[in-house]
């Protein structure tokens, strides 16, 4: 049963204090998996004694208006003196905010940052991708353009790169109108 929660606590599952309170653990907190969408049940592990933990796979918190929120938890046994578990201590930490972050430094590390076009370590991992594939499917085949802007540097210098990342930009936006590139 519930004892306490935060103001935190209380947003993120979308239960007020009074309501939570000696409410089934379970009931409040619903985390699944990111693996199975399986619940997980994080009070069990620590009636068990186990040491504190934390997950190794992605988790969600379910709140009470369906509002699933990524999470990391920790939960730690409340042993009394002579050792008898009496509950546990659950902290909750919200990490939505660190994987969008991650999402968008993986998505900057593939992609100029003008244009929004894959860059070379895109077309690189890319291409050992299709390599990859391509060494286990023999029928599977794919092509490689090249495509190549004359005397771009005379742009550049003669009009300012203002221009020149203009109509870098240019290109780009028709590349993605006559070429579909699925997630890049």
């Amino acid at each position: 049963k519930i004892q306490w929660i935060n103001p935190a606590a209380e947003h993120m599952t979308g239960w007020d204090y009074r309501s939570a309170l000696q409410q089934d653990f379970n009931q409040v907190v619903v985390i699944r998996s990111s693996l199975n969408d399986q619940r997980i049940d994080v009070i069990a592990a620590a009636l068990r004694n186990e040491p504190v933990f934390t997950l190794p796979f992605e988790r969600y918190l379910h709140a009470r208006d369906g509002h699933a929120t990524s999470i990391t938890e920790h939960v730690t046994p409340l042993l009394n003196n002579d050792g008898q578990n009496n509950g546990a201590i659950v902290i909750l930490r919200d990490h939505t905010a660190q994987l969008q972050m991650e999402e968008a430094l993986y998505y900057q590390s593939l992609h100029d940052s003008l244009t929004g076009l894959p860059n070379r370590r895109s077309f690189q991992l890319h291409l050992s991708r299709a390599l990859e594939y391509q060494r286990h499917h023999h029928d599977y085949s794919f092509a490689i353009i090249l495509l190549d802007i004359d005397e771009f540097k005379m742009v550049n210098d003669g009009l300012g790169y203002h221009i020149g990342d203009t109509m870098l930009t240019e290109i780009a936006q028709r590349l993605r109108r006559a070429l579909y590139l699925p997630g890049d």
